[in-house]
Formats: C-alpha cells, structure tokens, sequence
C-alpha cells in the first residue's frame, strides 16, 4: 500500500496516466479533484464513462459510448471551422 503522501507526490508530478481500470481512473480524476486541480479526460470507450463523467472537461473519442458519457452529443463529426 502506497503512503497518501507520496501518491500525493506521484499524481502531482505525473503527465500521463495509462494501462489503469475503470475504476482506477475515476479515483484518479476524484483524487486530482480534491486537490483542487481541474481535470480533464480522454477516453475511447464505455470503460472510460465513469472517469468521462466525474471529470471537469470529458472528451469521448467514440460515438458510440459517448452518449453514455454525456447528456448530448454531436453529430458533427468535424469541429474545425
């Protein structure tokens, strides 16, 4: 088991979160939270909704699981202007 305050330290200092399950992901994006840090996630499938929906800013890179992962959705498949 890892001392809170070195997973403290660690997701401080981390860029780049990968290879975690669905549930390690929303306590990661809570964890980030209440350290007051405004998170945001990517993720490409229903195995990302939980972290999709706990985060600040949730980008789902599916159309298919992006409904479960958020009231709307687009159907513009382009944003660029």
């Amino acid at each position: 088991m890892i001392k809170a305050d070195t997973f403290q330290t660690f997701i401080e200092k981390t860029i780049v979160f990968a290879r975690m399950s669905p549930d390690q992901k929303k306590e990661l994006v809570n964890s980030l939270q209440d350290l007051h840090f405004t998170v945001g996630m990517c993720g490409d499938g229903s195995n990302d909704c939980k972290a999709l929906k706990a985060s600040d800013v949730g980008l789902s890179l599916s159309a298919a699981d992006s409904s479960i992962a958020a009231p709307f959705t687009s159907n513009i498949q382009n944003v660029s202007s």
